[in-house]
């Protein structure tokens, strides 16, 4: 007599991302990418700031590291309308884009024109609506929206 064999799932453990994502606060979760941002467009801040509203939340400026993750914020934003919002993004002495945590940015969706000479003083990426969210540099000293994201800790 042979026993049954009985097929036993692993279960899908959250991750600290999706447990810890404020939903109720206007945050919203994506499972492919294991993120959790929100949009802030109604109280526009010049960058520094922006990253410091999202900071006292205990997250930071989103960062897009690939074209899923692109996908998902530009979702979240829209692509219509004529909103900016600052993302995670600045250029170096050099002209390298690189993130927060120091490492140099490998993806882009650029507008038109974009990004501009390494001679201007556009050192900060947001994202276009109008355009379809495609990224612009920018100074940094206009007032404009920024996307919050939470990181695992």
């Amino acid at each position: 007599m042979t026993s049954p064999t009985t097929s036993l799932e692993t279960p899908r453990v959250p991750t600290y991302v999706e447990v810890n994502c404020p939903v109720g606060n206007g945050y919203t979760y994506h499972l492919s990418t294991d993120s959790c941002i929100k949009a802030y467009n109604s109280n526009p801040a010049k960058h520094s700031i922006a990253k410091t509203m999202c900071q006292q939340e205990g997250t930071e400026l989103v960062s897009i590291k690939n074209f899923y993750k692109w996908q998902f914020v530009s979702t979240i934003i829209g692509t219509a309308g004529n909103n900016y919002y600052y993302i995670q993004g600045t250029k170096d002495g050099n002209g390298v884009w690189k993130l927060d945590d120091g490492y140099v940015m490998t993806y882009f969706i650029w507008g038109s024109g974009e990004p501009t000479p390494v001679s201007a003083n556009e050192n900060h990426v947001i994202l276009w609506t109008a355009d379809f969210a495609k990224m612009y540099d920018v100074s940094g000293t206009v007032m404009y929206g920024y996307i919050c994201e939470l990181v695992p800790i």
